[in-house]
């Protein structure tokens, strides 16, 4: 895509389903993409837990209406003082109306595309200011201390179906206007932004070959992306296409199945409604990750009914009622695109789930070997999504239309405010203060925008 000659950044940003990313690249200097090392206030020691941002928002019970982003999950600690969290922010895009009636129970006012915008807003600025402290940053060769927010396009990485909501929470947020939001704002799907950072990475990295296609398959928590590599001599001369997107194929897919199993069993279970979501958070915790059938006839998950009674459920039984199923409806994707598509293909797995040792075991089983000459795993690097973002904006591309596209008109709200606030982001924060892990946000100017009534 071609990017206004006055913006002299692109800053590439991935809303994570867990945990969000950030990166920058000068449109003078695309070869050389920065990413968010820390979040913290000090300069420390790159580890785990530094450059992990939670997706998540907490409004705090203060009479300064104070937010503070990136609040880890603590069961603990959870809503203290009368203070609101909001964890895995993403998780609420996909059903509006239903999200809308939860966060609205949570604290009067909340809608998504508040939640949302709040988060946007404060993560932009703390991104930006984080980056002026950036070393690598400060020493790249067209830095010149003017990372400013009119000099910035933002390039999102999102499912295809939430952009239009992304529009209204960017503009909504004051990060940029409507009539520049044409200009400063754009899109990549999230498998797309993973497939540039592949062909931007050094090939005896990736081990991507040339004249060689390759199908990338990312199966995240809320969604299935596909896309299509064709790998040339050059980075600019290889392409990549969005062949198939699915809304509702991601692996918390895996959770509604065994909920719906629990329920259309639960008088043979002699279930409640409290036992069914205990049990399906115990799933979570212990069985969707690295499942594997040992003995099928022995018990694989033990639930309580309302009587205190154990329940059994065997691994055949589960593996026939919730994986089984699940895994054979990306497969299916997965073969339909290729009979669409001429040649053979490689394919590369991204995603926590795309990943799992059983969900490949049944994909090797299950494809035809002279269908997809062989299987290779994408190492899921913490900014793969956001730095690839920047990789699609700073090169000439073209939009295409998926070979299937799977979601609904209903997944996106067309009317969320009436209103539109414009103001500059920098004038939305006074200060930012990091305590730990958590950044807390205070609005003194305006407060009364801030504060819930």
């Amino acid at each position: 895509m071609a990017i206004d000659v006055k913006y002299r950044y692109v800053m590439g940003i991935e809303l994570g389903d867990l945990f969000s990313s950030v990166s920058v690249a000068h449109v003078k200097d695309p070869a050389n993409i920065y990413s968010v090392e820390s979040w913290d206030n000090e300069q420390e020691a790159w580890t785990n837990r530094h450059y992990r941002f939670p997706t998540s928002i907490r409004y705090n019970n203060d009479w300064m209406g104070t937010k503070s982003l990136g609040v880890e999950y603590d069961t603990n600690n959870m809503d203290d003082h009368g203070s609101t969290s909001i964890y895995q922010i993403k998780q609420y895009l996909f059903h509006p109306d239903k999200s809308n009636e939860i966060l609205g129970k949570m604290k009067k006012g909340l809608t998504i595309k508040k939640v949302l915008a709040d988060f946007l807003a404060g993560f932009v600025q703390l991104a930006r200011r984080r980056f002026r402290v950036h070393e690598q940053f400060q020493k790249s060769q067209f830095y010149d201390n003017d990372l400013k927010a009119k000099y910035i396009h933002y390039r999102v990485a999102c499912p295809s179906s939430l952009q239009g909501l992304m529009r209204e929470c960017f503009v909504y947020a004051g990060i940029t206007d409507n009539y520049k939001l044409e200009q400063q704002l754009s899109f990549v799907t999230e498998v797309e932004a993973i497939a540039y950072h592949q062909i931007a990475l050094d090939r005896k990295i990736t081990g991507l070959k040339i004249d060689q296609s390759y199908l990338i398959c990312s199966v995240s928590e809320n969604s299935v992306g596909i896309a299509d590599i064709c790998v040339d001599t050059t980075e600019a001369l290889s392409t990549v296409e969005l062949v198939g997107e699915n809304l509702k194929g991601g692996s918390t897919a895996l959770e509604n199945r065994f909920r719906d199993y629990l329920e259309e069993r639960c008088i043979w279970f002699n279930q409640s409604p409290e036992t069914i979501e205990k049990a399906c958070s115990d799933f979570l915790d212990t069985m969707k990750f690295g499942f594997k059938v040992i003995d099928p006839n022995a018990c694989a998950f033990e639930l309580q009914d309302v009587n205190k009674n154990t329940v059994h459920i065997s691994y055949e039984n589960l593996d026939r009622a919730v994986f089984l199923p699940y895994i054979d409806t990306i497969i299916q994707c997965i073969l339909d695109i290729y009979k669409k598509l001429k040649g053979n293909r490689q394919l590369l797995l991204s995603g926590k789930y795309g990943q799992d040792p059983y969900f490949i075991k049944h994909l090797v089983y299950d494809i035809d070997e002279t269908c997809l000459q062989r299987v290779d795993l994408v190492k899921n690097l913490f900014d793969s999504i956001s730095s690839g973002a920047v990789t699609s904006a700073l090169r000439k591309s073209e939009v295409r239309t998926p070979l299937f596209h799977s979601h609904s008109n209903d997944l996106v709200e067309e009317d969320y405010y009436a209103d539109r606030r414009t103001d500059n982001i920098e004038e939305d924060y006074d200060f930012i203060v990091g305590l730990g892990k958590v950044y807390f946000f205070f609005d003194i100017v305006s407060s009364v925008d801030l504060t819930f009534k």
